[in-house]
């Protein structure tokens, strides 16, 4: 029907502006315009992968997959400091998720290393 975005670029803009819409709805503390601004930024965002020629669901699972591969790596730093992730500050664990990323980010793709 020709109701849509040709370029990405202006679906980004769309999510730019719903995430300030949805910033005011979050610190009005409105619920109900909460959920619908959220839903409008998760469209929007679902727009800019679609115009990138992306999966919107795969971009999520791939998400899913590299939090749960990095969350376990925190478990495992914090058991072998003799800790578990319950017992913790959430500083130590921000410290430990801020590692597992830098260690991962130093495996991308194209630097020859293995992740």
């Amino acid at each position: 029907m020709g109701f849509d975005w040709t370029r990405w670029q202006d679906a980004w803009s769309k999510v730019q502006e719903e995430m300030g819409e949805a910033g005011e709805a979050l610190e009005a503390g409105d619920d109900d315009r909460v959920a619908d601004e959220l839903g409008d930024l998760l469209f929007s965002m679902v727009n800019v992968a679609r115009l990138r020629g992306m999966d919107a669901e795969e971009c999520l699972r791939r998400s899913s997959e590299k939090f749960t591969r990095r969350f376990g790596k925190v478990e495992a730093e914090m058991r072998a400091g003799g800790r578990s992730v319950t017992e913790a500050s959430t500083e130590d664990l921000d410290r430990a998720w801020e590692a597992v990323k830098a260690r991962e980010g130093a495996d991308l793709p194209g630097t020859g290393k293995r992740p």
